[in-house]
């Protein structure tokens, strides 16, 4: 079972440390510190690097959203089908093991025999209940909603991680999957909310020790839990936010686009996708070289204003990793204390940050009959996560960016 507890940093594990159920977890297996997120440090690329062992540059997730100049809701990666690299759970199933995902980011539609999947009706005309339906595992989400949705309020949180965690329970002692993959965004709707030193995180992690607690119990409940190995892990950690920077003003001062009377975008030849703590520079033709040198001018001198909120320009091997480089001529990076974003955010903090930005490391925990007891370890990147489970699964791997950690197994 791999457990995503979302905007959970490394900082956090502390308090989580002294906890029932994380804190019994860990002294039962091993805790990994210090870890790396990937960049772009997204929930979207991030949950398909730990199930693909390999950066968004290959596996071709690159952020949460698609991007979609001008469009005030635009559509995220939500299909697997949109991957381009082997995960686990795909040859997982191919080999006929019964795989189980609750509200893991890119999953709709994909080879997952009990799949609720993470996708919203995000057009006025889609019903949320249909979309749901049908791209993942119709009859399993109808007696999810039946039996555990009566507290849900949309996606507002606690009541969503309560629901998939219900589900998810329901699924363990009902099918007893080989493979189960739950994402818990609490924590991470809080920090945005509210900020990471919010009175608000503690309870946050309160409530994911208790679901921990519960899925555990599942296990317990479903004869299992000794032949099982979990893997918890955090995706991303989060930095304060103070102020939002919107480039849309700067842009059409500089004719690179044109906003219609509610302030979107109506036409544009250059265009900076904003991804929280980073953005990246689209041109809608790849050689308008004149609106290239007006966005860059444009970015230096917001860079030499004091307080002006960029930090730098990202370097080469970042575009390269981020699998951006293809498609932008160059990226940026927020300074502390501030995010890029052009919808309007009212966030507290944020991530999509660089992974140079101190205090911004995460961590994962595993556990199992063959995981070496009480350990704590240091280093290495969440990609590592991929081997680690595909070894714990006996399933043959592929060419990864991750590798398997010494000192894991026994």
């Amino acid at each position: 079972m791999i457990v995503s507890l979302d905007a959970v940093s490394d900082k956090d594990a502390d308090h989580l440390l002294t906890m029932p159920h994380f804190g019994g977890f860990c002294s039962r297996g091993t805790l990994v510190r210090q870890v790396s997120s990937v960049f772009i440090s997204n929930t979207y690329p991030v949950h398909t690097t730990v199930v693909t062992g390999c950066h968004p540059c290959r596996h071709g997730i690159t952020e949460n959203t698609r991007p979609s100049p001008g469009d005030m809701n635009p559509d995220w990666y939500w299909f697997g089908k949109t991957i381009k690299t082997p995960s686990i759970y795909s040859q997982a199933s191919r080999l006929g093991f019964r795989t189980a995902s609750v509200m893991w980011p890119v999953t709709a539609g994909a080879d997952i025999r009990y799949n609720i999947p993470e996708i919203l009706s995000n057009r006025r005309w889609k019903s949320q209940i249909a979309v749901s339906m049908l791209n993942g595992s119709p009859l399993l989400q109808l007696r999810a909603v039946l039996k555990f949705g009566r507290a849900l309020d949309g996606m507002s949180q606690p009541q969503l991680d309560d629901f998939s965690c219900a589900a998810m329970c329901d699924i363990i002692k009902c099918k007893k999957p080989e493979l189960a993959m739950i994402h818990f965004t609490d924590a991470d709707t809080h920090k945005h909310k509210h900020g990471i030193y919010s009175a608000y995180i503690p309870d946050a992690l309160a409530r994911m020790d208790a679901r921990l607690g519960m899925l555990f119990s599942a296990l317990t409940e479903a004869g299992i839990k000794e032949q099982c190995s979990i893997i918890l892990f955090g995706d991303h950690a989060m930095l304060d936010v103070k102020k939002s920077i919107n480039f849309n003003c700067t842009f059409e001062k500089r004719g690179l686009l044109k906003l219609d009377r509610k302030g979107r975008i109506a036409c544009w030849r250059a265009w900076l996708k904003c991804c929280g703590g980073t953005a990246f520079l689209y041109l809608k033709d790849k050689n308008d070289a004149e609106a290239l040198i007006k966005a860059r001018e444009s970015i230096l001198e917001i860079m030499s204003e004091p307080c002006g909120g960029v930090k730098r320009f990202l370097d080469d091997d970042e575009l390269e990793i981020s699998g951006l480089g293809k498609d932008c001529p160059f990226g940026i990076e927020a300074e502390n204390g501030y995010e890029f974003d052009e919808l309007g955010s009212n966030h507290k903090a944020t991530h999509g940050y660089s992974l140079k930005q101190d205090g911004y490391k995460t961590f994962y925990a595993v556990a199992g009959s063959t995981i070496n007891e009480g350990m704590e370890l240091s280093g290495g990147s969440v990609a590592d996560i991929a081997p680690l489970a595909l070894k714990l699964l006996n399933i043959p791997g592929w060419e990864m960016d991750g590798s398997l950690r010494e000192g894991l197994i026994k």
